[in-house]
């Protein structure tokens, strides 16, 4: 069995829509780290987008991988609002199902507390309780050097910064996931417990603002590429019921590299959906070709 993960060749046929707008709005025909369903797998998946102002009902919809000989895939009774995303998983498993939505907790552009890396910085400045006060404040990104900044700071080693954010009811989420697009090494942390970590130190290690990544690592977003995803597998252990934080420290490769650059962004998936109160998942095609059809049942 080939993969044709190179050219993607998208056909949408909607010979019923009549004028609506519905979109096959992305392909993940390789996802190995982006994207994780409930049981820890990272089954390629294709994402929906209605650009309509009205909602579409799906039933009916057929979709395959294989335009010649493949079995298509029924959507079931299911309606994607207006201006709204649906991602389907390219899965022959039951129970390898997405939620029903993401939310985006902490955006680009976002404003957060930040401070130039020094010594007074203490060992607590990721805690949820740290006083925070007296820190800078401005959007995402941050940095200086690439002409790709909100907010621009005087060029020193490292950033220390903190976002926080509200959680209503942890039992709704069922996974989280972190985007981070940085020079060169960061580590992340929610409540003070560690998410996520790139060329700076070693998995728990208090890193100082002098310390220097190990690696060089260029931004992706200004040069038209994506964040890297890290999956959050034990969220329910990090955040809680009400008011929790993010914190990021972000260091420079060198003092020639005479620049740095961060942007965040955190998003949780919700079970259920707040007015129906029942699962969304689905699950469609045994295997992923990279090319999929679309179509109305006749």
């Amino acid at each position: 069995m080939k993969y044709n993960l190179l050219l993607l060749l998208l056909f949408l046929i909607f010979n019923q829509l009549s004028g609506q707008k519905l979109f096959i709005n992305e392909v993940m025909s390789k996802n190995v780290s982006a994207l994780a369903d409930n049981e820890g797998s990272t089954p390629d998946w294709i994402e929906f987008y209605n650009a309509d102002t009205s909602e579409i009902q799906l039933n009916g919809f057929l979709l395959t991988d294989n335009l010649k000989n493949g079995e298509p895939w029924l959507f079931p009774e299911v309606v994607i609002k207006a201006k709204s995303f649906m991602l389907v998983n390219a899965s022959s498993s039951d129970s390898d199902l997405f939620p029903r939505y993401w939310e985006t907790v902490i955006n680009w552009g976002d404003t957060w507390k930040y401070s130039i890396g020094n010594s007074g910085i203490p060992a607590e400045w990721k805690d949820e309780n740290f006083n925070e006060a007296g820190w800078h404040e401005g959007p995402t990104g941050i940095g200086v050097g690439d002409n790709d900044d909100r907010t621009v700071v005087v060029n020193s080693n490292s950033i220390f910064a903190r976002k926080k954010f509200f959680i209503e009811d942890i039992e709704q989420i069922v996974q989280a996931v972190f985007h981070m697009d940085y020079d060169d090494g960061f580590a992340a942390y929610i409540n003070g417990i560690e998410i996520a970590r790139v060329n700076l130190g070693n998995p728990g290690q208090d890193i100082p603002y002098n310390y220097f990544a190990t690696n060089q690592h260029e931004a992706l977003i200004y040069q038209g590429g994506k964040p890297e995803a890290f999956y959050i597998d034990n969220i329910h252990a990090i955040v809680h019921n009400g008011m929790n934080v993010l914190a990021v420290q972000v260091h420079n490769y060198s003092e020639s590299f005479k620049r740095k650059f961060f942007a965040f962004f955190f998003g949780r998936c919700y079970l259920f959906n707040e007015s129906q109160r029942e699962p969304y998942r689905f699950t469609c095609c045994s295997s992923t070709y990279a090319r999929y059809l679309l179509r109305a049942k006749t």
